[in-house]
């Protein structure tokens, strides 16, 4: 029930959850897991290290996986780029993560969410030769800089002026959809880092907190609207996952049975050749059990698949 257009904030929420077990420092160790075991996975065609790896130049590589990405997030961004020198500078007039952040006016960002990017790419990237700073001057408005370069042949402030001879690259958010379905690998990759550090009840605890932090507004909606609202939910986030055809309502004389035959995430993960965690299924679980608990309705799992089917009943609360 998180679907990939809802990743940002739980990572947002995730490393808040860290900062207050560990502080600033907890948040790095996962930013340095993220970068080794999300964008150094050898295994997913769609990973940082398999675009590097795939070119002679791992600058190009690095390049088409940012255009293939940032297009999938409706990112609104300009770059300036040398390709014989090999560095682009690039300006993000709008992150959409950020963004997105920014937008959800009933929840609180971490307050160093922007420091993720040049944590988790920096390490990589180097290790292919490249180098990449970023300046985070106005990300507080959704806005940064960055500047991706070989390493030794960093190039000066006077050159990365727009002499008109660099090329110039634009990327409209207007010209693209904002689905990105990597966000489900980065969504399980945060809860097997959570089991591991946490355990299984860790797990559960934080995607409860979650759930109660982002999904504020929806269980409002289904605390007035009462099971009808929650159904209506519920096949919201299968549309946005295109996969509108896989849930199926069943009306009780109490309630309803929902079944799903398909899972968006684990379908996606299979594709990319990624294992998905142990408590994987508490994305499913956890948050609508949570939500059912908050808006006083009996939730029940009655089966739930390895590959992601499911079937549970929703009914009011016996008085």
């Amino acid at each position: 029930m998180i679907s990939c257009t809802e990743f940002v904030p739980l990572y947002s929420d995730f490393f808040t959850y860290l900062d207050d077990f560990g502080g600033h420092a907890e948040v790095e160790k996962y930013w340095a897991y993220v970068s080794e075991h999300r964008l150094g996975d050898k295994n997913n065609p769609l990973a940082l290290i398999s675009f590097l790896e795939r070119e002679d130049d791992p600058f190009v590589g690095a390049r088409k996986y940012w255009g293939h990405t940032l297009k999938e997030e409706k990112t609104d961004k300009e770059s300036l780029v040398d390709l014989e020198r090999g560095f682009s500078y690039s300006h993000m007039r709008r992150c959409p993560s950020k963004g997105k952040l920014i937008e959800c006016k009933h929840i609180t960002p971490y307050y160093d969410y922007c420091g993720h990017c040049e944590a988790i790419f920096r390490p990589l990237l180097a290790r292919y030769g490249l180098g990449y700073e970023m300046d985070l001057t106005d990300c507080a408005k959704a806005e940064c800089r960055s500047l991706l370069y070989r390493l030794g042949d960093r190039p000066s402030e006077d050159e990365l002026a727009d002499d008109g001879k660099m090329q110039y690259d634009e990327m409209k958010a207007e010209d693209n959809e904002y689905y990105h379905p990597g966000f489900h690998i980065s969504c399980d990759i945060a809860l097997r880092y959570c089991g591991e550090l946490f355990g299984d009840e860790g797990v559960r605890a934080f995607l409860a907190k979650h759930t109660r932090n982002y999904y504020a507004p929806v269980i409002e909606r289904v605390r007035e609207g009462g099971v009808p609202a929650l159904v209506e939910w519920i096949r919201e986030y299968y549309a946005v996952e295109r996969m509108a055809d896989a849930v199926t309502v069943e009306e009780l004389a109490d309630g309803v049975r929902i079944s799903a035959h398909r899972d968006p995430a684990l379908e996606f993960m299979k594709q990319m050749n990624h294992t998905p965690c142990r408590n994987h299924a508490e994305r499913t679980r956890t948050v609508l059990a949570t939500v059912c608990e908050d808006c006083g309705l009996e939730f029940e799992m009655q089966d739930l698949g390895e590959d992601g089917s499911c079937s549970y009943t929703v009914k009011e609360r016996r008085k």
